[in-house]
């Protein structure tokens, strides 16, 4: 090999020279010249050498304004080698050679055993007459060999290998044509826009405004909508120089700083926009570099952003805890880096701009609900903060600047600019900064129109009352902020201009829900100077949204269609009722009496439910006594029947059994457009659920199992009530903890719902602590009770899925073990994970059963006392009391259960955690077959194919065979359908992947993905002829060895379009064609596909490549149709006509039949 590299004269047809000469002798007088076509932005050169997109090559081919062009581009990756003096000392190498320049072998298919070598030595004896030339003539030796890895200072003397350097740096500075980010903007606009013959300015929303840090230039390059762009930069030949030099800084020796060599390609990546997305992709590869990227302070957010990004391999084996690892190292190396950002930017070394990209970033990114819940668990937010915090009133002042010059006009409420600048604002104390009126008047533009985009979650108490404080400083006065639109002028403005009736309402109630938010948090965050007009502004806006009064300018906010909707789209943050409740201990009388009369006017029970847990015991009458006032006649209205079972839900759980009865009969007069699965076992619940709440024990247990029914599940039916048989035995007045222990493992064991694996735990808690409720533990019950910890961790591992509730549950049980196993440290993290929108008395109470263990008296009386205030003298108060005061033991314990074990609950809180599982795991969930994840993969691809030659009878000119890219993008869609909304896959079509045959990026009909990652690549072709013809035979042979060059996956698909009479003779040949796999690896077996219904005929092929297995999966399409076809046209035809009868005349009748055989 090495000889014949250095023998080979290479010559391309995208040479700058050649293809001038090429493209002058064809163009047309009305074709514009080579130097035209260049400045126009048709075709760039880089290296010497011409290039072009491959749409502008598809734009082109089927057009004749350009033929020349376009003819141009159809060859701009041809080559061809000429031969000098092969054969000296070996005559073979002679014959190969002349093989290669008649074409008969490729030398691009050539095998090389160790081609870093080669390419190693190819450099030792380059021709040494100019640099740029050498260069030149060994990358396209090294393309050849397959682009081998090698490092500079290993494969050559120090003399070799900085001529090297030198010369790639050099090619980058003058010759590589790279871009820079002054009009890196234009040249992107115009390379959308060329081969669609449309206007730049016209693709300026379609790609956002370039920004101006590194941080935001690194995101907006690899969004999806540029992917291809980034791809096409990678294809650049100096890249591959640029590579070789990165991978030199991996193996440098380790050191206190970022190498030199490193420094200067960090600078070169600084200014040119192809330099960034190579280090992108390099540091994906090799993870090393992140160090250098993040001592080089121009880059060190950059770094920051790629560790927050980072997305660790996961496995099937200890799955959990990986993962925990993965996130704690993580979090440790962010935490390291911004350390570093920190530091870079006390310094004056770092810009204040990329620290406000990144936080904008992560308000952005953040898939918790409301930001305070979350703080704790957001580290890498925590952490981001922590740094900003620290810096000076001048630096903090330059992000604040930053993030407010990228906050976004409509609307503003929801994007992480926002959110970002409010952050800073609080932390840094800059209220007084200066003219923050921009600010004020983004939140109030935010409601004008688009407010289905609104979204409050990221304000926290700090920022809405730093937002407060700015809106006092603002010209107008605050009124702008607290009053930031009209409803009545609304509803008005939405009339004349015949707005829909039901989005108007609707936008205009998101409206109120996000401000009402924002001034609860604002009063929250104050603290005790809370301003009256402040409340009165509460007071309007709650007062304009309790109920639908559109005559008196109000509309329903509350109603349950913002809580919960049948599309799935409600909103992330917390309960609009938390952020009341959080408000009404926090005011004085009489602005407390006015707000709570406010929410008081709402009919919606739903959100007066969820109050009534939240509220202290005053207020709780109030509610109470509202609520049964409220009719399911007189209810808000309700657009679906998902509304309906979250009204029920609210007041069952708010124990309010009157009401919740009212409600729960007139749902059986509710219709529907179509059965509801499941409705009749959810009515069963709801009325166990009642006699719960009333506590009538002897009814629970005498109710009968349901009788099977069509339409009900017998199995869920008779579980629901075991279910609360097994509460009624545990809650009743001596009650059975083993007994009802015994009955939740057996639903368990049938089912594994995190409820039934709750209430197994409670009962065993109840068990312990029977006869030592707040006691210490020994011996036996010591060991039982650790015995009890392990085994719900154990049992919840089983379950598909743990909602919020069994959580809180499932930790105040646990709360109170650890506190009779005397570990009140573990017992106080426990609480302190309870959602904290609801307030709780137990909760409350075991915390100051803690505190007393911790010795602390004092504060656990404070806190008792502070809890009474709240709550009123509740059992489990006054049990605790006795308990600190004079040590008296309450009868028994009162463990916290888990009332909701509906199979539809379990599946909405399974599909949301199956969506964030990686790919195996979920095709474990989904499969019980072996090698779950090409299973699902196999069945998603096949049912996609089958749906597609189901839908040829709808293609356009269905009887003529279209373009192959038409019937993948269709494909594409199908597959989409199945893998989007389930799993969180992504199909994408044409993407740049892997190697194409000339060594730049190839492109796979379809990829599909998760994340970054490729789960399976697949190569369609179509065949119109006869297989036995040579040319066919040829390409089905071409695309299968396409295949392997896309991904370092092992799952692929060749699929083949078919529009021959005949797929048996295909299929046979691509079974012998599927027995050669390309140099490297090995073939194994076959397996033909099973063929049920109208899925495809095809096969699976094993192959081995080194210690991993590969599978090609072949599908032959029947897109052609012909016996279908035939079948229709014999069927259509005209019938045949048998003798003429005689009309007789009208009104005559004829003789009657003597024979049933008479005609």
């Amino acid at each position: 090999m090495l000889r014949l590299l250095r023998a080979v004269e290479i010559t391309h047809d995208a040479d700058i020279d050649a293809a001038r000469r090429t493209y002058e002798a064809e163009r047309q007088e009305t074709e514009p010249s080579f130097d035209t076509l260049i400045a126009d932005g048709w075709l760039a050169v880089s290296w010497g050498r011409v290039w072009a997109p491959r749409d502008y090559f598809l734009a082109l081919r089927n057009t004749k304004d350009l033929p020349a062009l376009a003819g141009l581009l159809t060859r701009r990756h041809n080559q061809a080698f000429l031969f000098q003096n092969p054969t000296v000392g070996d005559p073979d190498i002679g014959s190969l050679a002349a093989d290669i320049e008649a074409g008969r072998k490729d030398l691009h298919h050539l095998l090389c055993r160790s081609p870093s070598w080669v390419a190693a030595r190819l450099w030792d004896g380059r021709m040494k007459v100019e640099l740029s030339r050498d260069l030149r003539n060994w990358t396209d030796r090294w393309q050849l060999l397959g682009r081998p890895e090698l490092v500079c200072w290993q494969a050559w003397d120090e003399t070799d290998a900085e001529e090297f350097r030198s010369g790639a740096l050099a090619v980058v500075a003058n010759e590589a044509g790279f871009s820079v980010w002054a009009n890196f903007e234009a040249a992107v606009l115009r390379r959308l826009s060329l081969p669609h013959r449309q206007r730049p300015a016209s693709y300026t929303n379609y790609a956002g405004k370039l920004p101006t840090t590194m941080v935001g230039r690194a995101l907006w390059l690899r969004q999806p909508r540029l992917e291809a762009l980034a791809y096409e930069m990678l294809a650049a030949d100096a890249l591959g120089l640029i590579g070789l030099l990165w991978l030199e800084v991996v193996h440098q020796e380790l050191g206190t700083g970022p190498a030199a060599r490193a420094v200067v390609l960090l600078e070169l990546a600084v200014k040119h926009p192809e330099l960034l997305v190579s280090l992108s992709f390099q540091v994906q590869q090799h993870p090393q570099l992140l160090a250098d990227v993040a001592l080089f302070p121009p880059t060190t957010a950059l770094a920051c952003l790629w560790i927050a990004q980072w997305q660790a391999p996961s496995g099937g084996w200890d799955r959990s805890l990986n993962d925990a690892d993965d996130q704690h190292g993580k979090s440790a190396a962010f935490t390291d880096t911004v350390s570093l950002l920190g530091e870079f930017l006390e310094q004056g070394k770092a810009d204040p701009a990329e620290a406000a990209a990144l936080l904008k970033w992560c308000h952005d990114n953040s898939d918790g609900g409301f930001v305070d819940d979350a703080t704790g668990s957001d580290t890498i937010l925590a952490a981001l903060r922590d740094i900003v915090a620290r810096q000076s009133g001048e630096i903090a002042r330059t992000i604040l600047a930053a993030l407010v010059h990228d906050i976004p006009t409509n609307p503003a409420i929801g994007s992480g600019a926002f959110a970002a600048a409010l952050d800073v604002i609080s932390v840094c104390h800059l209220e007084d900064c200066g003219d923050t009126s921009a600010l004020i008047a983004a939140y109030t533009a935010s409601f004008r129109e688009n407010t289905y985009r609104l979204d409050a979650r990221r304000i926290g108490l700090s920022s809405a009352a730093a937002l407060y404080r700015l809106s006092e400083k603002a010209a107008g006065g605050a009124n702008s902020f607290l009053y930031p639109f009209d409803v009545p002028s609304w509803l008005t403005r939405g009339a004349a201009e015949n707005t829909n009736p039901y989005a108007l309402v609707d936008d205009i109630g998101r409206a109120l829900r996000a401000h009402i938010r924002i001034l609860c948090r604002a009063i929250a965050g104050l603290g005790t100077e809370i301003p009256g007009g402040l409340v009165d502004a509460l007071v309007h806006a709650i007062a304009a949204g309790a109920l639908d009064d559109k005559v008196n300018g109000r509309v329903d906010a509350f109603a349950p269609r913002f809580e919960v909707s049948p599309s799935g789209r409600t909103e992330r943050d917390r309960a609009l009722a938390a952020d009341l409740a959080m408000v009404l201990p926090l005011l004085p009388e009489p602005q407390r009496h006015s707000m709570l009369q406010a929410v008081l006017g709402t009919n919606e029970p739903l959100i007066l439910a969820q109050l009534y847990q939240m509220v202290s015991v005053p207020d709780q009458k109030a509610v109470a006594a509202r609520i049964s006032q409220i009719t399911p006649d007189t209810a808000a209205e309700v657009r679906s029947y998902v509304e309906v079972q979250a009204r029920i839900n609210a007041l069952l759980n708010a124990n309010l059994a009157q009401a919740a009865a009212r409600f729960i009969d007139a749902e059986a007069d509710v219709r529907t457009f179509g059965k509801v699965g499941g409705r009749e076992e959810e009515q069963a619940r709801w009325k166990l659920r009642l006699l719960y709440t009333s506590q009538d024990w002897d009814a629970i247990l005498a109710t009968p199992d349901p009788p099977t029914e069509a339409g009900v599940d017998p199995r869920a039916a008779r579980d629901s009530v075991r279910f609360f048989k097994a509460i009624a035995i545990l809650s009743k007045p001596a009650g059975d903890p083993e007994a009802a222990a015994s009955m939740f493992r057996e639903l368990f064991q049938r089912n594994h719902l995190s409820a039934y694996a709750s209430n197994v735990f409670a009962s065993e808690v109840a068990a312990v602590l029977k006869h030592n409720s707040f006691g210490q533990l020994t011996g036996a019950q010591e060991r039982r009770a650790r015995d009890a910890l392990v085994e719900v961790d154990t049992m919840i591992a089983q379950c598909r899925a743990v909602g919020q509730d069994e959580q809180d549950t499932i930790a105040l049980n646990k709360a109170l073990l650890y506190l009779g196993l005397e570990d009140p440290d573990q017992a106080l993290a426990l609480l302190d994970t309870v959602n904290k929108a609801e307030r709780n008395d137990r909760v409350a109470a075991y915390r100051a059963l803690a505190l007393a263990q911790q010795a602390h008296a004092g504060e656990a009386s404070a806190a008792l006392a502070e809890a009474r205030d709240v709550f009123g003298d509740t059992p489990i108060l006054r049990d605790v009391e006795a308990f600190l005061g004079a040590g008296v033991l309450p009868h028994g314990p009162t463990v916290a259960l888990s009332l909701d074990a509906s199979t539809r609950q379990q599946i909405k809180a399974a599909l949301s955690d199956l969506m964030r599982l990686d790919p195996a795991a979920q095709a474990e969930i989904l499969s019980p077959k072996p090698e779950p994840l090409d299973a699902v993969i196999i069945d998603v691809v096949r049912d996609a194919c089958a749906a597609l030659t189901g839908l040829m009878p709808m293609f356009p000119d269905a009887s003529e065979k279209q373009d192959e890219d038409d019937y993948s993008a269709v494909l594409r869609e199908l597959i989409q359908v199945h893998v989007n909304t389930l799993l969180g896959w992504s199909t994408r079509d044409q993407s740049k992947a892997g190697y194409s045959a000339k060594g730049n990026p190839g492109e796979p009909d379809i990829l599909l993905q998760k994340g970054g990652s490729t789960l399976a690549a697949i190569e369609a072709v179509i065949c119109d002829q006869p297989v036995h013809r040579e040319s066919v035979q040829q390409d089905l042979t071409r695309h299968f060895t396409k295949l392997f060059t896309y991904s370092t996956g092992t799952l692929y698909f060749h699929v083949t379009y078919v529009f021959a009479d005949d797929l048996e003779p295909i299929c046979t040949y691509l079974c012998s064609c599927a027995h050669a796999p390309p140099p490297g690896i090995a073939y194994d077996r076959q397996e033909r596909l099973a063929m049920s219904g109208t899925l495809p005929l095809g096969f699976v092929a094993r192959y081995r490549r080194e210690a991993e297995e590969l599978k090609v999966v072949f599908l032959i399409l029947n897109m052609g149709q012909t016996r279908q076809k035939t079948a229709a046209k014999t069927a259509g035809a005209p019938k045949a006509k048998g003798p003429t009868k005689k009309k007789k005349p009208r009104g005559s009748k004829a003789p009657p039949s003597t024979s049933t055989t008479q005609e």
